[in-house]
């Protein structure tokens, strides 16, 4: 098993395939507008529609560039992953409500999320979010569980969530669990995060495992 980490909790000779990046264009381009009725007695100028199909065609160009410039801000070569949950000031609470990941920074849903994220992190209302750009690398293509360790950050006075890494098969949680207890960073405690968990105790994290689901390809 092979995964791309801040710590080294396991490693074996699974050897995982590349993937170039692309600008994702999944915005459907406008086809030719449908001309109007053309009766018998109407004159026809062919001068007229020569005018008309230039002007399309650089509609059709305008709008592609258009498109593109929203991804130049974007990372190339990167894949990409976020989460978002629900938080409380100087309470140890917490609810995960969104975990998305993205085999390409240069899409419009990746762009979306972001969006999302920056708009939330600057109203810090109810929800919080992270994301995380990464450069590609062999694991992207089997990639298959994300980690993240959620826990309450005295200095934010709030949960926070931190990445761990991103793996092609589970880990030994437990042993995982075991050594970032250890470390003694996040808390004293450490257990793997249920979806009925909205607390981490705190004096502890959780391990929080997102599987990556087909919908992230």
């Amino acid at each position: 098993m092979e995964g791309f980490s801040p710590e080294e909790v396991t490693s074996s000779n699974n050897q995982l395939l590349s993937d170039e990046g692309q600008i994702e264009d999944d915005t459907d381009s406008n086809d030719d507008d449908i001309p109007p009725l053309v009766h018998d007695d109407d004159d026809y100028d062919d001068d007229d529609d020569d005018d008309d199909d230039d002007d399309d065609e650089q509609a059709r160009r305008s709008n592609t560039l258009l498109r593109l410039s929203r991804f130049r801000h974007l990372p190339q070569n990167h894949f990409s992953f976020g989460i978002i949950w629900n938080f409380e000031n100087n309470y140890d609470y917490y609810k995960i409500k969104a975990c998305d990941f993205f085999s390409d920074c240069r899409n419009t849903r990746y762009l979306s999320f972001k969006t999302n994220v920056t708009a939330l992190n600057k109203s810090k209302n109810i929800k919080l979010g992270k994301v995380w750009e990464i450069k590609k690398c062999s694991l992207v293509r089997n990639a298959k569980y994300i980690y993240f360790i959620i826990y309450f950050n005295n200095m934010l006075g709030h949960i926070d969530i931190e990445y761990y890494g991103i793996f092609s098969e589970e880990l030994n949680e437990e042993k995982l669990i075991n050594q970032l207890i250890s470390m003694g960073i996040y808390g004293t405690t450490g257990k793997l995060h249920s979806p009925s968990m909205e607390t981490t105790d705190g004096i502890g994290f959780n391990l929080y495992k997102h599987r990556i689901g087909f919908s992230g390809w």
